[in-house]
């Protein structure tokens, strides 16, 4: 049996990481054309490609050669079968409003996602997602066998965090850590050079 997920040493290739938002032109105005709200934030098609088309474009194929899988234009359903037993952690990138995350076909609720976790899951997921509390406290009360990490930031683009997971991919390939405390490391180490940009700049 393997031992919990906070103590156990995790690969890039043990890692999956799902874009429920558009990572493309085409499925951007796709979005756009069903006025899916993620996409109806950025209104037009060249904001969305300088601000995170282009940025994920960047770094996909280096996640993909560092050994992550990659899902893009998931569904909830999609999203559920990413919990099989394949990887030990799940990383969700999506939009989140008024209790719901926006998968690609559109909004589901807490208890919809949370029924789509198998109860067995010894695993990780990471929510990649704009403050989900009310999903965070659904998984702790039903999914017992989850660990769920989410960052409680007050502002973070995808830029930021699509940099973020490249520099955490990164790490646990060069060294053996859990994941918790990779994801600690590389926060420490972005918040020491935000603040030394600051620095400069003033």
């Amino acid at each position: 049996m393997k031992p919990p997920i906070s103590e156990r040493i995790v690969r890039p290739q043990e890692c999956v990481i799902a874009f429920a938002i558009p990572t493309s032109d085409e499925t951007f105005k796709n979005h756009l054309r069903l006025k899916r709200d993620f996409a109806s934030m950025y209104r037009n098609p060249g904001r969305y490609r300088e601000h995170v088309a282009r940025v994920y474009q960047s770094v996909e194929p280096a996640f993909r050669k560092l050994g992550v899988q990659v899902r893009e234009e998931v569904t909830l359903q999609q999203f559920g079968q990413l919990f099989s037993g394949e990887f030990d952690v799940v990383i969700l990138f999506a939009h989140w409003r008024r209790g719901a995350v926006e998968f690609d076909e559109g909004f589901a609720d807490v208890s919809s996602i949370v029924a789509e976790i198998p109860c067995d899951f010894n695993g990780l997921l990471d929510l990649c997602v704009c403050h989900p509390k009310e999903l965070v406290i659904g998984l702790a009360q039903e999914r017992l066998n989850l660990l769920t990490k989410f960052l409680d930031t007050k502002q973070a683009t995808p830029r930021f965090w699509l940099y973020f997971y490249l520099a955490l991919f990164t790490h646990l390939r060069d060294k053996d850590l859990t994941y918790l405390r990779g994801v600690e490391d590389v926060f420490r180490e972005f918040l020491k050079r935000m603040k030394s940009g600051r620095r400069a700049r003033s």
